[in-house]
């Protein structure tokens, strides 16, 4: 299958922290999340059991995939089971460890960039070229 991708190896794979000041965001999916699906705690003052630092549910910061409902029961073989599924995305990009899925998305606005600018100045070469053999062929 053509763009057939695993979500587990997505910079897009993504969770939503519990406790950021006042807001939660989009955090990068750690290497031992992505293996086990064990959620970090943290110990929250006054209370002895320990509270998760993410929400539960994978979630794909690009809204390709409706991870969370995938998963149905929050257990950790099912969430492994949902990023590990074979897939056909067109908005994959490979995960490099230590960046966020909004670094990923401007990494990959960055490439695009350079690209464009790649097949503009590649073009302009060719279109420069050109004319100079026409030119030279009609001053003969």
């Amino acid at each position: 299958m053509e763009n057939t991708r695993k979500c587990v190896d997505c910079g897009f794979l993504t969770q939503r922290t519990h406790y950021n000041g006042d807001q939660p965001k989009f955090v990068e999916v750690e290497l031992n999340v992505r293996k086990t699906w064990n959620i970090p705690t943290m110990p929250v003052s006054g209370s002895n059991l320990p509270v998760p630092i993410f929400q539960w549910s994978p979630r794909c910061f690009c809204n390709s995939w409706d991870l969370g409902a995938d998963v149905g029961e929050c257990l950790p073989e099912n969430a492994l089971a949902v990023i590990n599924a074979n897939r056909t995305c067109d908005q994959f990009i490979k995960w490099r460890a230590g960046f966020t899925p909004k670094e990923h998305a401007e990494k990959r606005i960055a490439d695009g960039n350079r690209l464009k600018e790649y097949v503009v100045r590649a073009g302009l070469t060719f279109l420069g070229w050109i004319l100079g053999v026409f030119s030279g062929l009609a001053f003969r």
